[in-house]
């Protein structure tokens, strides 16, 4: 009993240090990150951007900017107080200004957007950065604004390899390929054996007739 009540303990207190890991973990995310850093052309992936536990604020200001030749935002429509968001080609972002303090940053915020990789898109690496990012209030004097985020990663590389489609349509022609030259083999080992077998017979019957000649002889 004692021994079963040890190991209870030592997997509450295991547990206990996995979540406080992943707690801290969920905390430390700050600035902006991709849901996929590999993809295709033509897929879809969201960027997501990160402010942790802070004040209030009043003001807020965010901006990302991408190539728009590879790029293109399909959702982006985000609420804070006192704001509005925008999105076009090669941007997205937000902003907001409020007479109080009413954009609540207690718990953190995470903003997410639905972006996909253009179907023209060539293959290589590509930068999303976040050009901008404030979220402020004004102090007490009036005139001083009090800076709450200073964002840790502001931007993300990704690496475009190919169209998801026409990869997955290689890989079918070329398992048809090896599908055509397997049927062509047999196709080949069947004719030749309709050719070398009645060869083989004639072969024997002939041997025969020509044993019971020299026989005779």
């Amino acid at each position: 009993m004692k021994r079963m009540m040890n190991f209870f303990t030592a997997l509450a207190a295991i547990l206990t240090v996995q979540l406080s890991v992943l707690v801290v973990g969920a905390e430390s995310a700050n600035g902006i990150y991709a849901s996929n850093a590999e993809l295709s052309q033509s897929e879809e992936f969201f960027v997501e951007i990160a402010v942790p536990p802070a004040e209030n604020a009043d003001t807020a200001s965010v901006m990302v900017e991408f190539d728009e030749n590879i790029f293109e935002v399909i959702e982006w429509n985000t609420e804070i107080a006192g704001g509005i968001s925008n999105s076009g080609e090669g941007f997205f972002g937000l902003s907001a200004a409020n007479a109080e303090r009413k954009i609540e940053l207690g718990s953190g915020i995470v903003f997410s957007a639905k972006m996909k990789v253009k179907e023209e898109a060539a293959k290589g690496e590509y930068s999303i950065n976040l050009v901008k990012s404030s979220f402020c209030y004004v102090m007490d004097n009036g005139y001083e604004f009090k800076e709450l985020w200073f964002p840790e990663t502001t931007e993300i590389i990704v690496e475009i390899s190919g169209n998801a489609v026409e990869e997955a349509n290689a890989e079918s022609s070329e398992k048809r390929l090896v599908s055509i030259s397997n049927d062509n083999n047999s196709n080949v080992a069947v004719i030749i054996c309709a050719i070398v077998i009645p060869l083989v017979v004639a072969g024997v019957m002939i041997r025969k007739k020509v044993i019971k000649i020299i026989d005779k002889d």
